[in-house]
C-alpha cells in the first residue's frame, strides 16, 4: 500500500452510465449560440508571432459551433465507466479489462484541461490488440481515471483527507491495491 493511502480498501466501487443530461444539453447549446456571436479580429502579423491567426480561431469557433452532443454519448457508451466512492470523494474512471492470456495493468491519465475522453480511441486498441491486428499477448487491463475536479469526477472532496497528494496519488493506489483488477 502507497504511503498515505491507508484505508482504500473501503472503497465502494460501481458500474455506472454517465448520461448528457438536460442540463449538459442546454450549456452547450448555450454554449454554441455564445460562440455564433463571436467577433473575430483581424490578423496582426503572420503566424503566431502576434496572436492567435483568425482562419484557426474561426475554424475552432465553428467546431464547437457544430459540437455533435450524439457522437459524444456514443463515446461515452463504448466504455466501461465506474464511479468510485474514496473518503467521500466521488471519483470517476474507465475500467477496460484486457483481452488477452495476461493482460498487464495500464494507468493513463490526463493533463489539463484535459479528460478521459483523449484516450476513447485508444483503450480498444490497447484492450484488444487481437482484434485490431497485432497480438493478444500485448493486451492491457486500461484504467483511465477523470481527475478531481474534472469529467465526472467531483469538483471538491467531501473529506479533509483529501490533499494535492493524496489526489494524484489516489488512482495508482486504487490500481494497484486491487490488482487492476476493479
Amino acid at each position: 500500500m502507497m504511503q498515505g493511502m491507508e484505508g482504500l480498501s473501503r472503497v465502494r466501487v460501481t458500474e455506472q452510465r454517465f448520461v448528457l443530461d438536460d442540463e449538459a444539453l442546454r450549456d452547450l447549446r448555450d454554449l454554441g449560440d455564445r460562440l455564433a456571436g463571436a467577433r473575430v479580429g483581424l490578423d496582426l502579423g503572420s503566424g503566431w508571432e502576434r496572436g492567435v491567426p483568425s482562419g484557426w480561431l474561426r475554424a475552432l469557433l465553428e467546431d464547437w459551433r457544430d459540437f455533435a452532443t450524439d457522437a459524444l454519448q456514443l463515446r461515452f457508451d463504448r466504455l466501461r465507466q465506474l464511479r468510485a466512492d474514496v473518503h467521500g470523494h466521488g471519483l470517476h474512471l474507465v475500467h477496460v479489462q484486457g483481452q488477452g492470456p495476461n493482460p498487464l495493468p495500464l494507468l493513463l491519465t490526463h493533463g489539463w484541461p484535459g479528460s478521459f475522453l483523449e484516450y476513447s480511441r485508444l483503450v480498444p486498441l490497447l484492450s484488444d490488440p487481437g482484434e485490431h491486428g497485432p497480438d493478444p499477448a500485448d493486451a492491457f487491463t486500461v484504467i483511465v481515471p477523470s481527475l478531481p475536479g474534472y469529467g465526472f469526477s467531483d469538483l471538491r472532496p467531501a473529506s479533509a483527507r483529501w490533499t494535492d497528494r493524496t489526489r494524484g496519488r489516489a488512482p495508482v493506489a486504487r490500481a494497484d491495491e486491487r490488482g487492476a483488477g476493479l
